[in-house]
């Protein structure tokens, strides 16, 4: 990039200090019109538990309003007229006529309490994001935006600095500005352009007709001209009805993944993210890859471990309790009972054959949740991590070849065996069960 990465509140762990990385630091001071900005950039608390464990080890996430306060300061003393906080943390309001009024925010929201938390005077404006929020207010004397999401909008706040002393001398707070073609005049919502009404009209700011730009939309219909093509290539397979994730973990969507997977590598079980991973449906009719890209849209990638059957049957244990989210799974089905607490697992593979503790088990999953996604393999990951190949193709790439070959009608009941379910826990299930 051709400016640099703000991040005053990442912490090394071992050096106990902001990262030290190339083009990343915590603030930057700009000269703009010959007024000193400085911009610090902050990211949320909880950072680091949305995204894989192994690529933040060594990392942390120091307090927001203290890793700010350091870096405003420095930026003041360096001579910074306005003090700009770029911050992946927010908050929401509902209400934007009047940005005094705080009656309609989320004051328990991150970042609202993070303007509360700093000294008076020392920041001028917080630039929010992070929960696809609205916010056009001034908390604590400093004036915070968010403009919602998926650049939706926009935030605006003029300051007016007298450019002798350098001082902030006023400012004015605007609400998230739409961005969007044509305005319906009887709501001041952003219009289809696909629609006619006439109440629609061009949309303009600060009386000037918004367009867009020619280059970009130019780039943008050559993108979108490709990537519909490729959409639109027929894999071979029909499907008379859409195969859905309902009953997951056992859906029939969720077990044709695991179930193709495992058809198309050499491993013993095919261990899934079924109900985070899938993210639609495959519709009736033709399949397509953009459906099976929709469905699949991560690019995470194929990886085979070789696990004994005792690390096998802590991750079942574990995911017993994850209701609503159980991983799905081919090869083998699992058998869980309850005796006073006591569980007691039992896995068969797809011959029949007991998987035992000290056996190993070749375990097909993807590089996700090898590297602690979901913490679904956390249990008896090892210190440092799993040492994986990262040879083996796409996940989405293996289902796109396992359609190709399988060029006929699909149904979802090939997928579903109600009287031989792969799941089998008891009903109900004590929440102290335990190994």
């Amino acid at each position: 990039a051709k400016f640099p990465l703000l991040a005053a509140n990442l912490i090394d762990i071992e050096t106990d200090q902001p990262v030290d990385w190339d083009n990343v630091q915590p603030s930057v001071m700009v000269d703009v019109a010959g007024i000193k900005v400085g911009i610090i950039g902050i990211m949320a608390s909880d950072a680091l538990l949305a995204t894989i464990s192994a690529n933040v080890e060594g990392l942390r996430v120091a307090p927001l309003a203290d890793s700010i306060e350091r870096e405003a300061r420095l930026l003041r003393d360096s001579g910074a007229s306005l003090v700009i906080v770029t911050a992946h943390a927010g908050s929401r309001c509902n209400e934007f006529d009047d940005p005094m009024d705080l009656s309609s925010c989320r004051l328990s929201g991150e970042i609202l309490q993070v303007a509360r938390e700093l000294p008076a005077g020392l920041v001028d404006h917080i630039i929010a994001g992070h929960t696809h929020g609205g916010i056009a207010h001034v908390v604590n004397g400093i004036a915070v935006t968010e403009s919602f999401s998926n650049t939706r909008a926009f935030g605006r706040v003029d300051f007016t600095i007298d450019r002798r002393t350098q001082a902030v001398q006023s400012r004015h707070v605007y609400p998230p500005q739409p961005i969007c073609r044509f305005v319906d005049t009887e709501n001041g919502q952003c219009a289809s352009p696909d629609e006619e009404s006439a109440s629609y009209v061009a949309a303009s700011y600060e009386n000037q007709a918004i367009a867009p730009t020619k280059a970009v939309v130019a780039i943008a219909e050559r993108a979108s001209l490709r990537v519909g093509e490729i959409k639109a290539e027929e894999l071979g397979p029909l499907l008379p009805d859409a195969i859905t994730l309902d009953g997951q973990p056992e859906s029939a969507l969720g077990n044709l993944m695991v179930d193709a997977l495992l058809e198309m590598h050499d491993a013993d079980v095919s261990f899934q993210n079924v109900s985070g991973g899938i993210r639609a449906i495959l519709p009736a009719g033709k399949l397509t890859f953009g459906s099976v890209y929709q469905m699949f849209p991560f690019d995470n990638r194929v990886v085979i471990l070789e696990l004994p059957g005792a690390d096998l049957r802590r991750i079942i244990e574990q995911q017993v309790h994850n209701v609503g989210r159980r991983a799905g799974f081919s090869g083998m089905r699992v058998f869980v009972d309850c005796d006073d607490n006591n569980m007691s697992i039992t896995m068969l593979l797809a011959d029949g054959r007991e998987i035992q503790d000290d056996e190993n088990i070749r375990f097909l999953t993807n590089d996700f949740l090898v590297l602690g996604g979901s913490g679904m393999l956390t249990p008896v990951m090892p210190e440092g991590g799993f040492q994986y190949s990262n040879d083996l193709p796409l996940i989405r790439d293996t289902l796109v070849d396992w359609f190709r070959i399988h060029d006929g009608q699909i149904l979802a009941e090939q997928f579903l065996n109600p009287e031989n379910p792969r799941w089998n826990l008891p009903d109900p299930l004590p929440a102290e069960c335990s190994l």
